[in-house]
């Protein structure tokens, strides 16, 4: 059982979260088997259990074999991320099973750049390389391949902000196969192909399956047949999670399901190759199904053929060549009720399918598979002697005191003994009209005063004393914000030194960990 409040990133470098223990889960991916191998939930004309076998049996080749399944966006994923791989590989391994990577190039790109961390020196810059032809706003799946040349500018770009920590990090590999891999196609896979080849050498063996092209769920029809039924269910367990952790606002962490008496929102995108997705809202008619992509009218489908699941698909292609695709609530309760033996989560999936727990108990009648998480912490570099947070805020401190108090930093000597007099006069005149006199506002207004023009004159003669001060400041500032770029724990995994990556491979927990 996952106790969510162990659920945070690991600070030190090298460090791992796996929660709960390597020991529980081979168990736990037995019991969700077993579970659902005997689900008698009705979905359309079967049973959960007919269509997780069926489900099985086109993506993992048989339902006779443990399917470990973890998933992210097709992006360069940092370590944390990435350790999700390698443990799926792992207990795969140990259960004689398979591990599954859902890729999810349905989702809308966040970015177009990739973060480098260049350091020279003490210096310590970030530069984001652009990749390719992506550009912000694009679905995944419709980003064409990278041409040669693109992807030689690419590796090139990496190489500069890199500098010597190219040779020793993966990216030579990394790079080496995407070269192999230039030629027509999408960018999807250059980047899995590139991927994959650098895990490989690792030895992390998991199998890529990319949503837009797995994804052709029984679920799917039957969250539109009954829009309505699933979109209360689906609102109410964000109500209660909203309840729960004291989350205030009815779009955190997701919006609920919109509906009215005409039409009725559901958990899927309507995709359509060359233009903007949409939400997909449905409302049932005499004998078919109205769909919307948000509030464009897409036409009708035949009840008939979305109860049948297998004529869904060619139906909306006959709509001018749509396509469904999940949002992530429906993805994660399919992956897990149908595909997965035990489904592997990140920090922040784990934390929010909760909501989906809540979905499966409350909609299909059952209890919510068991799930894990997995994550790790590994620090680009560490620089010597940089300032700390805790040393910059002293120093901030220190010269506030200096600005504020200068009667404490500066020596009393020459002229500015009789400054120093006037200011500790005008303090003592300050203190006695506050317990004397605590309504003479002007009479303490104007020590107040006293007490203001006695410090600036203190600190006009000190000037190079501030200066001084201020400098050492803002380099502390520089340092640590620089220690702060090199330790960073989210770049592309391949940039890291190779050597801390087999660092952290060493650390996570190995195959033999997931055999008792």
């Amino acid at each position: 059982m996952l106790d969510f409040s162990r659920l945070s990133a690991p600070r030190e470098h090298g460090g791992v979260l796996i929660e709960p223990g390597p020991e529980y889960w081979p168990a736990a991916a037995r019991e969700n088997g077993a579970a659902l191998r005997s689900c008698s939930t009705l979905i359309l004309d079967s049973t959960l259990a007919e269509w997780r076998r069926r489900s099985r049996e086109k993506l993992a080749g048989g339902d006779d074999r443990v399917v470990v399944v973890t998933g992210h966006q097709p992006e360069l994923v940092h370590p944390g991320v990435w350790a999700k791989n390698v443990v799926a590989s792992r207990l795969a391994a140990a259960l004689d099973g398979v591990a599954l990577n859902l890729v999810i190039d349905s989702d809308v790109l966040k970015q177009s750049t990739v973060a480098v961390p260049a350091i020279r020196g003490k210096e310590v810059s970030v530069r984001h390389v652009a990749i390719g032809a992506m550009s912000a706003g694009q679905v995944y799946e419709q980003v064409r391949a990278a041409s040669r040349d693109e992807a030689l500018g690419f590796e090139q770009e990496i190489r500069d902000a890199l500098g010597d920590r190219f040779a020793t990090s993966l990216m030579p590999a990394f790079f080496a196969a995407l070269g192999r891999s230039n030629g027509p196609g999408k960018w999807v896979d250059q980047m899995l192909a590139a991927r994959s080849a650098v895990e490989a050498d690792l030895g992390v063996e998991i199998e890529d399956h990319r949503v837009s092209a797995a994804w052709c769920s029984p679920l799917a029809a039957d969250m539109i047949l009954n829009a309505g039924r699933f979109a209360e269910s689906y609102n109410r367990a964000l109500a209660l999670y909203r309840r729960e952790n004291k989350v205030r606002g009815e779009g955190r962490p997701i919006p609920n399901l919109a509906g009215d008496s005409h039409r009725c929102e559901t958990p899927l995108w309507a995709y359509h190759p060359s233009r903007p997705r949409g939400r997909l809202f449905v409302a049932r008619m005499d004998g078919v199904m109205r769909f919307f992509a948000d509030d464009a009218e897409l036409g009708t489908v035949p009840l008939d053929d979305i109860a049948s699941c297998d004529r869904l698909g060619p139906a909306l292609e006959r709509l001018g060549g749509w396509g469904l695709r999940p949002r992530a609530l429906a993805l994660t309760i399919w992956a897990r009720l149908l595909v997965a033996d035990l489904f592997i989560h990140g920090i922040g999936g784990a934390k929010y399918d909760r909501i989906a727990d809540t979905i499966i108990h409350d909609y299909y009648g059952t209890d919510a598979p068991q799930m894990v998480c997995a994550s790790a912490t590994l620090q680009f570099a560490r620089l010597p002697r940089a300032a700390s947070g805790e040393s910059v805020g002293r120093l901030r401190q220190e010269l506030r005191d200096l600005q504020y108090n200068p009667q404490r930093h500066v020596a009393r000597e020459g002229g500015l003994r009789d400054l120093f007099d006037a200011r500790a006069r005008a303090v003592q005149a300050s203190e006695e009209l506050r317990l004397t006199a605590p309504r003479g506002r002007e009479a303490r207004r104007r020590a107040f005063r006293d007490i203001r023009k006695a410090t600036s004159q203190i600190l006009a003669r000190c000037e190079d004393t501030v200066e001084s001060m201020r400098e050492e400041v803002a380099a502390a500032i520089r340092s640590e914000r620089a220690a702060r770029l090199a330790r960073g724990r989210e770049y592309f995994f391949a940039l890291y030194d190779r050597a801390d990556v087999e660092a952290l491979l060493r650390a996570l927990p190995q195959e033999r960990s997931f055999r008792v």
